[in-house]
């Protein structure tokens, strides 16, 4: 399919017929060598970037659990000792009556 689009295009298919063109061992080095200057750094860069994703949500979860540990004795002291009484459901509610401007 994509030799089809090449072969027809009309500025990349006067290099894929030079290309085709040459020797088999000239094109099949210039890919290798090109997979070695773009493909092996991109992948690198790849695997770095995975790595510190992990790493990142490791410290997260790692930090998260020792702060929940941490706070523990505090979040019971607060629920047993400091917690306020339930207020009722309406308290600070009135009932008001809205006057839109146009019902005048």
């Amino acid at each position: 399919m994509w030799k089809v689009y090449f072969e027809n295009h009309p500025m990349a298919g006067r290099y894929y017929h030079y290309a085709r063109r040459q020797p088999g061992w000239i094109v099949k080095t210039a890919l290798a060598v090109a997979a070695m200057v773009f493909l092996l750094p991109l992948t690198a860069l790849l695997l770095l970037v995975i790595a510190a994703v992990i790493l990142g949500v490791a410290v997260f979860l790692v930090l998260a659990i020792l702060l929940s540990i941490l706070t523990l004795p505090y979040r019971l002291f607060k629920a047993l000792f400091l917690s306020k009484p339930m207020a009722p459901a309406d308290e600070g509610r009135r009932n008001v009556v809205v006057i839109h401007p146009t019902n005048r």
